[in-house]
């Protein structure tokens, strides 16, 4: 998208003469378009689209490129106006408010974690040290960029003020968005507005059918019993609480290897609530811990979703594009256990 590459811009003006400047670029790319998306697979197709071509052509290879980017638009699921934190707000019956505030710091963390593994990677295999591209003017970048940039902020600004809720905020950012990209980018003309809100209005029937379910499926959990049944066996161990959140851990990264983020949402939150609740989990706290989970499954093979969206977008081969992918790992399992073990990271905001 236009919004998508001025962003780019911007980062390549800011970051693109450090060493791997555009992997640095990239990923905070990510972090900001995640504000304007909400969602993981539309942040990696857009943002692979802009970057893989200019990327290569300095030097970086494309498994690189579809691994990176897909690891950081997952990011989308942390930064409001995250959807996966929404369905988790609805499924746990927490304030999306506080989640959508939640998120903020462990996405600043996990930004800056994956730009770290991601110089290593470039400095240690020589990537980036072909020829670069052209970066316009700093100045020039931010005054282009200046609008799309203050998206996110609207968004969690208005909300920490009481200026609408996070419900109202959809319908505000929407408004938002569709001004300046007509009327200041010039991006979309009148043509284009139908079939926009064609593509809208699915997105918006399948979160909420998404949402429906949630609301069954958590009802149908909590008075069959199962979420009590699970709760009981834990307790009967004695396991301790680090050993029980570890055990979370290794079900979320395994479920999520093989399930979108919405069934997870629907299918394992419900049965792990209870057991959060009663090893003293802060609610607000276990829904950034479970979303760092899923976003550590997206990119973990043998189904991780952004990565095969990546990699086709990127038309890199799709097996490489995993194995680069395993660099990135550490830096989401650090960023999870940092979640796990200090509520201050996710809960210093509210």
């Amino acid at each position: 998208t236009a919004s998508g590459q001025r962003l780019v811009d911007v980062f390549n003006a800011t970051c693109g003469r450090l060493p791997g400047g555009l992997a640095i670029s990239s990923v905070f790319t990510c972090f900001v378009f995640g504000g304007l998306t909400g969602s993981a697979t539309a942040e990696a197709a857009g943002v692979t689209g802009i970057m893989a071509k200019p990327m290569e052509r300095a030097g970086y290879p494309r498994t690189y490129v579809a691994s990176l980017i897909a690891s950081a638009g997952t990011m989308a699921n942390l930064v409001p106006p995250s959807i996966a934190l929404l369905i988790y707000g609805i499924v746990a019956k927490v304030s999306i408010a506080d989640l959508f505030v939640a998120g903020v710091l462990p996405g600043i963390v996990n930004a800056v974690l994956l730009v770290a593994f991601a110089v290593y990677v470039a400095h240690r295999n020589g990537y980036g040290r072909g020829a670069q591209i052209e970066r316009m003017p700093i100045g020039r970048a931010l005054y282009r960029s200046a609008w799309a940039l203050l998206a996110p902020v609207w968004i969690l600004g208005g909300i920490r003020m009481g200026i609408f809720t996070p419900t109202e905020s959809a319908f505000f950012v929407t408004l938002y968005v569709f001004v300046i990209a007509k009327f200041v980018y010039r991006d979309i003309t009148w043509r284009q507005v139908p079939a926009i809100m064609e593509r809208a209005a699915v997105t918006s029937v399948a979160v909420m059918l998404i949402i429906a379910v949630a609301a069954v499926l958590s009802w149908l959990i909590e008075t069959q019993g199962l979420a009590a049944a699970v709760l009981s066996f834990i307790r009967s161990i004695q396991a301790s609480r680090e050993a029980i959140i570890l055990a979370m851990i290794l079900i979320l990264v395994v479920a999520g290897t093989v399930l979108e983020p919405p069934p997870m949402l629907l299918i394992i939150v419900p049965i792990l609530l209870p057991v959060a609740r009663d090893i003293g989990f802060d609610l607000v706290q276990f829904g950034v811990f479970v979303t760092v989970a899923i976003n550590l499954g997206l990119i973990s093979p043998p189904v991780g979703l952004t990565v095969f969206v990546a990699a086709k977008v990127a038309q890199a081969p799709l097996l490489e594009t995993f194995r680069m992918s395993l660099w990135w790992l550490p830096s989401f399992f650090i960023l999870l256990l940092l979640v796990a073990f200090v509520p201050s990271l996710s809960l210093a905001l509210l």
